[in-house]
C-alpha cells in the first residue's frame, strides 16, 4: 500500500551556467497528488491502443547536438573524504549498484561503468578529466544549488562529446534524509528515507546523456522533442505506469526503490545509443558545450511521504573557470 504524498517539484530545465558563470534558474512547487509526464505515441492495433516506448537525449546549451559519450567505459571516482553525513559504505554500495543497474550484460550495451574510492573530500565541480561523485557538505547555496536540491551532475562536453562528469550529493542541507534501502520494497516503505542508490541510478542515467520524459515548471526553451519527434510535455498525473516507474522519470518518494530498475524506455535509449559492438554516433566535435542534471525534493510535513523531484539541467562549458561555493 502506497503512502499519501505531497508534491513539490524543485526547479526546472534548464539551469544554465555559461563560461562566465552566469546562471538561469527556474521552480515551481505545487503541492498535492504526484505530478506526472511524458511526451507519448498512441497506437491502435485491432482496437488496442498503446504508449510507444520513447526516450529524451541530453542537448547541448545551444541545442545543436544530442550528447553522448565517444569511449562510454566510465571509471567514476567516489570520493569519501571530508567529515560526510552519510555511511562511506552505503555511498560506495550505492554507486556500485548503480553502475551494475547500466551494465548489465542483458542490456546488451557498450557501457561500462567502473568504481573507484579516493580520499579526497568534495570539491568545486572542475575539467579535470576525472569524473566524481562527491557528498558537498557546504556552500550548498543558490544559484545554482537551490536549499531543496538533493544531488547535482554536471557534465562537459566537446560538441556532443561527454568528456568529464561530476556528481554532487546535497550533504549540506538535504530536505529529505538519505538511506540505502533494504531490498525489499515493504521494508524499504517502513524506513523511509530517499534511496541513494535509486537517486545514483538516475543521475547516471544523465552522465550518459539522457535527460527528463517531462518537464516539470515552465516549458523550456526551445522545446524538448524525444527520439520519435514528439515534443516532451509537463509532467501530469494522467500517463502510463510503465511511464510514472521509469528511473528517468523525474519524481521518487522516500521509502520506494523501484528507480533502481531500468524501464523499457531506458533499456530501448542504451540500445539505440550504445550497441554493443558499435561506437557511438557523436555530433559536432571540437566545439565545448556542457549539461548535466539536478536532484531537488520537498521536506516531509504533517507526518506524510514527501516526493524528491530530479528536475533542473545545469549546463557548464569545458573550459569554464571554477566557481567557488
Amino acid at each position: 500500500m502506497l503512502l499519501s504524498r505531497a508534491w513539490l517539484s524543485a526547479g526546472s530545465c534548464p539551469i544554465v551556467r555559461e563560461p562566465s558563470q552566469s546562471a538561469l534558474a527556474a521552480s515551481a512547487t505545487v503541492a498535492g497528488m504526484r505530478l506526472f509526464g511524458f511526451a507519448v505515441v498512441i497506437a491502435s492495433v485491432l482496437g488496442l491502443v498503446a504508449p510507444t516506448h520513447a526516450y529524451v537525449r541530453t542537448r547541448s546549451e545551444d541545442d545543436k547536438y544530442d550528447l553522448i559519450w565517444a569511449q562510454p567505459e566510465i571509471a567514476l571516482t567516489v570520493r569519501t573524504g571530508g567529515s560526510i553525513p552519510l555511511s562511506v559504505n552505503d555511498l560506495l554500495e550505492a554507486t556500485t549498484r548503480a553502475t551494475e543497474t547500466w551494465n548489465a550484460p542483458e542490456n546488451d550495451s557498450s557501457v561500462a561503468f567502473s568504481v573507484a574510492s579516493s580520499a579526497a573530500a568534495a570539491s568545486t565541480p572542475a575539467f579535470d578529466h576525472e569524473n566524481t561523485i562527491s557528498v558537498r557538505t557546504s556552500g550548498w547555496d543558490e544559484p545554482p544549488y537551490s536549499p531543496n536540491v538533493l544531488a547535482l551532475t554536471t557534465v562537459w562536453m566537446e560538441g556532443g562529446a561527454i568528456v568529464d562528469t561530476d556528481t554532487e550529493i546535497n550533504g549540506a542541507t538535504p530536505p529529505a534524509p538519505w538511506a540505502l534501502l533494504p531490498d525489499d520494497p515493504v521494508m524499504a516503505m517502513t524506513e523511509g528515507g530517499v534511496d541513494l542508490q535509486a537517486a545514483l541510478t538516475h543521475e547516471l542515467g544523465h552522465v550518459l546523456g539522457l535527460a527528463h520524459p517531462c518537464y516539470l515548471g515552465s516549458p523550456p526553451t526551445p522545446p524538448q522533442v524525444d527520439n520519435l519527434g514528439n515534443p516532451v510535455l509537463a509532467c501530469s498525473p494522467t500517463l502510463p505506469a510503465s511511464i510514472l516507474d521509469a528511473t528517468m522519470y523525474p519524481s521518487a518518494t522516500p521509502g520506494e526503490i523501484q528507480e533502481r530498475l531500468l524501464s523499457d524506455d531506458e533499456l530501448l535509449a542504451l540500445h539505440d545509443l550504445y550497441p554493443a559492438g558499435r561506437a557511438p554516433v557523436v555530433e559536432g566535435a571540437g566545439s565545448s558545450q556542457g549539461g548535466g542534471c539536478a536532484v531537488g525534493g520537498s521536506h516531509v510535513r504533517d507526518g506524510v511521504g514527501a516526493a524528491v523531484v530530479f528536475g533542473a539541467v545545469l549546463l557548464a562549458g569545458r573550459r569554464r573557470r571554477p566557481a567557488g561555493p
